[in-house]
């Protein structure tokens, strides 16, 4: 590799026939800037990183965001921050699975090599917590420290932060000019009032403040109001997006904007819940102080056209200097375009950005007068966003036209109507992996897209490729904003530009669409999490614009959900029979319409879907039983609370154990065991869990390491159906007695004796449980396992801080499996007690048996699952 100094180093694009650490050095060696976010960094990539921030580098900025450097990649790289050769003055460390040992390990190597770092990004760390602020905080007070920019955004911080952040800034506040707080729904009012006491101080030097999704009411625009106004504030850009403002926050925050002593040159207060009151409130105060601010974003309020007018009082006023308004998904209509046009016709100096997407309601007049100003020479308007389009005009106006599109937008009228046209249904290719679908599908060219599968709508503007899937929610993440999961969170990729809409599918009865604010859509990206608000809601699917795609998925707000009842689906699946017991198993599962079949067949592979009519309206938090006609069938359990399951994994509500023979019976579900909700007769007869003819093989071979149960479909001339076990044509399973020396019983496979280590069939499972097994059972395993002295308390509360659910889950069977096979035998037996669906769906057994009735024999006997 060259010796040339280089400006930036992207690892994605690092191609040098040098190899491992060595090449990394060189490399980094001889750049100022290293990119190295999102690519699978180890402990040793960071400690080779570590040796080149203590070699004569030239290194000044440094990415590791998105990496799963965890504590220990962080002391590794610490040990390079401390030495008198590293010059770095820009670090990043995003996303990256630290704790508030990562803080100390910081904060002591800053302390010794403390001059150069001016920006330092923890965001994302949801670990770091009060405690890990606590500790940073001793790096913030040191003389020595010359930090500018902080970014804690998404650090579960509360108000304890804010106060130990005041602290310390006040013991050395000069430097600081750049703080986000956003997404910690914990700081609350309260902690904002604490901020309030360094943003007073005549030493505090802080331009910009981002406090966006911090859970704000009018209280934080009080507190705010009064320090600002109270001495000169350096404050240039304050964000107070997605909060609860209201349009008595923003009066009261009127109170700074048009004091004297406001310089402030953005604002942003999109998603706060404001009406036209707050448009009036803005436009007055800003005419009594109008010559500072330069962007003002309004999106996502219910502004309408009454609010705009307003505005545009002050747009007119020669004293005007706003360069960005951002109106976006504002409920305008073409009155807004008529008071837009005259304001920026009366003041066309300064105005260059205006966004307005979103406005469904804006007319074809409206929109060509807009874009003629653009198109102008005559005014500033540079770029005008509207119905999925950029225009935009080039750096230089002539007189001539030179008004352009943005790149994957079309010029043509007809874009405006391809939303009207009726959707074009396509059946995607499903590819099923760990028990999971994924769908993909090219479409041809622009149009509305359905998909049968999931009933999601794509509105396209290109031919492009779709991929989407199914991924767990983290309800956590929903919970402090008063928001739950309404649908499957679908993670949907494409090229950039190619979706301008999306319509996911809702589950929503007619009297439930009655209610205002009941449905949005959460959109979460590597940037955050951000809350939707609907362009329409129909009987079948609620319609938003998207701009760059990740994760979509529909929420209710809780507080707006007066309706319980969910429009649902009774789906039943068939298990194999058992033969030596001559029995069968009937799974059913209440689930809400807009859960996609597909999924749940894909989980249960190994049982065949009976169809039969669905549909069906069961209420949240009621009780239901479940009832059949076959007198010799059992039912468990009696009767279940209904509560809404959106995946991505599915377990039976109720079970019912029937003959074998049975060819049909009438099951029904009953609300309180009174009421019938769905009653169904179902022929069992057509059904088989395995085509016969085929001789279709459902089964892990009795010879494999794991030594987990399989089983094989039996040919047979008849037609009926039959499971044969894997080695013996009877039929049956055969049981083995075994002599132990150690008198305890398991479980052990026919021909291998390495079935029976439970730490082997931990670790063969161990993918499907992280991915399946639920927050609620992780819970009651702690418990179990505490109460078998299998883990320590400490031990126990560690995994139970753990706030992801998957991470939760793989620190519990690592643990446990690491510890040897009896407590992996724990584990299983817990979780056969526990979640008896899933333990069988991993074809895990108890691995503790029952002792002989004869104590005096000293025999323990193995169950041989042949």
């Amino acid at each position: 590799m060259s010796e040339k100094v280089l400006d930036g180093f992207d690892l994605k694009k690092y191609d040098t026939p040098e190899e491992g650490q060595q090449g990394l050095m060189l490399a980094l060696k001889n750049c100022t800037t290293a990119r190295l976010s999102y690519c699978g960094f180890s402990e040793i990539d960071c400690e080779a990183v570590a040796q080149t921030l203590s070699s004569a580098s030239v290194l000044r900025e440094l990415d590791l965001s998105g990496n799963n450097l965890q504590d220990s990649g962080v002391k590794l790289l610490s040990a390079g921050l401390e030495s008198p050769n590293c010059k770095l003055e820009a670090l990043r460390l995003s996303r990256c699975s630290l704790s508030e040992i990562s803080c100390d390990s910081l904060v002591s190597a800053l302390k010794s090599n403390p001059s150069h770092l001016t920006e330092l990004d923890l965001s994302r760390n949801n670990k770091l917590q009060d405690s890990g602020v606590k500790l940073l905080c001793g790096f913030l007070e040191s003389s020595d420290c010359r930090l500018e920019t902080l970014s804690l955004r998404e650090c579960s911080l509360s108000e304890i932060s804010c106060d130990s952040l005041v602290s310390a800034l006040k013991s050395n506040p000069s430097h600081l000019t750049e703080l986000d707080l956003s997404g910690n729904y914990d700081l609350k009012d309260s902690g904002v009032k604490l901020l309030c006491g360094f943003l007073e101080s005549p030493q505090c030097r802080l331009e910009t403040l981002r406090l966006c999704d911090c859970w704000l009411s009018r209280i934080s625009c009080d507190s705010l109001t009064l320090s600002l106004k109270s001495s000169p504030s350096c404050l240039r850009d304050l964000d107070l997006s997605n909060n609860k403002l209201q349009d008595s926050g923003v009066k009261l925050l009127c109170g700074f904007l048009e004091s004297p002593q406001c310089r402030l040159k953005s604002l942003r207060l999109m998603s706060c819940k404001l009406s036209e009151l707050s448009c009036a409130a803005v436009a007055s105060a800003l005419k009594f102080n109008p010559s500072y601010l330069r962007q003002l974003v309004l999106s996502w309020n219910n502004l309408q056209d009454s609010g705009v007018k307003l505005l545009c009082g002050f747009l007119e006023s020669p004293q005007c200097r706003l360069e960005t308004l951002r109106l976006s998904h504002c409920r305008l209509s073409e009155d807004s375009c008529v008071s837009l046009i005259k304001a920026l016709k009366s003041n066309p100096s300064h105005l260059r950005e205006l966004d307005l997407c979103g406005n469904w309601k804006l007319q074809d007049s409206g929109v060509k007068q807009l874009s003629e100003l653009v198109e102008s020479p005559d005014y500033k308007l540079e770029n005008l966003s509207i119905r999925n389009r950029v225009i935009s005009a080039f750096r230089f106006k002539t007189c001539d036209s030179d008004v352009r599109l943005h790149p994957n937008t079309k010029a043509n009228e007809s874009e405006d109507n391809i939303h009207l046209k009726p959707p074009t249904s396509f059946t995607p290719e499903l590819q099923s992996e760990s028990a999971h679908v994924s769908c993909s599908f090219r479409c041809p060219g622009r149009g509305v897209f359905q998909c049968t599968l999931t009933g999601l709508v794509f509105v396209m503007t290109q031919e492009a490729k779709l991929q989407y899937t199914t991924v767990q929610w983290d309800e956590s993440l929903l919970q402090p904003a008063g928001k739950t999961p309404a649908g499957p969170l679908f993670n949907i990729q494409c090229c950039e530009g190619a979706v301008c809409q999306l319509h996911l599918p809702h589950c929503e009865t007619k009297d439930a669409l009655l209610s205002e604010e009941l449905l949005s859509v959460v959109h979460i990206s590597e940037d955050g999490m951000s809350f939707l608000e609907p362009l329409e809601i129909t009987d079948t699917h609620v319609v938003v614009e998207v701009t760059h795609l990740s994760a979509y998925g529909l929420i209710w707000n809780n507080i707006k959900r007066r309706f319980t009842s969910v429009s649902c689906q009774v789906l039943l699946f068939l298990q194999p029979p058992i033969t030596t017991a001559h029995m069968q198993k009937l799974n059913v599962f209440l689930l809400p319409l807009n859960i996609p079949l597909e999924e749940v067949k894909a989980q249960h592979q190994c049982s065949q879907y009976i169809l039969v009519p669905s549909k069906c309206d069961f209420s949240k938090g009621q009780t239901y039983t479940f009832h059949c006609s076959e007198a010799q069938s059992t039912i468990q359990p009696e009767n279940e609370t209904f509560t809404p399951s959106f995946g991505p994994n599915y377990h039976p509500t109720f079970q019912i154990r029937l003959p074998s023979d049975t060819e049909e019976v009438t099951v029904t579900v009953r609300h309180k065991g009174e009421t019938d909700v769905w009653k169904r007769v179902v022929d069992l007869a057509g059904y088989d869990p395995v085509e016969t003819s085929n001789a279709q093989i459902w089964q892990r071979s009795a010879s494999t390491s794991s030594g987990q149960r399989g089983w094989r479909s039996a040919s047979t001339s008849s037609g009926q159906r039959g499971w044969r076990s894997a080695s013996t044509s009877s039929g049956q399973r055969g049981w083995r007695s075994a002599s132990t020396s150690s008198g305890q019983r398991g479980w052990r496979s026919a021909s291998t004796s390495s079935g029976s280590d439970p730490v082997e069939k931990l670790m063969c499972c161990r993918t499907q449980f992280i991915e399946r097994v639920s927050e609620p059972v992780v819970c009651n395993l702690l418990d179990e396992l505490l109460e078998r002295r299998v883990i320590t308390e400490r031990e126990m509360e560690e995994i139970a801080r753990e706030p992801v659910r998957t991470k939760k889950a793989g620190v519990l069977i690592d643990t446990v499996r690491r510890k040897g096979p009896e407590a992996s035998s724990a584990l299983i037996d817990a979780l056969c007690k526990v979640d008896p669906f899933l333990s069988e769906h991993l074809t895990l057994e108890p691995t503790q048996v029952v002792q002989d009735c004869n104590r005096g024999k000293d025999m323990n006997w193995i169950c041989v699952c042949l």
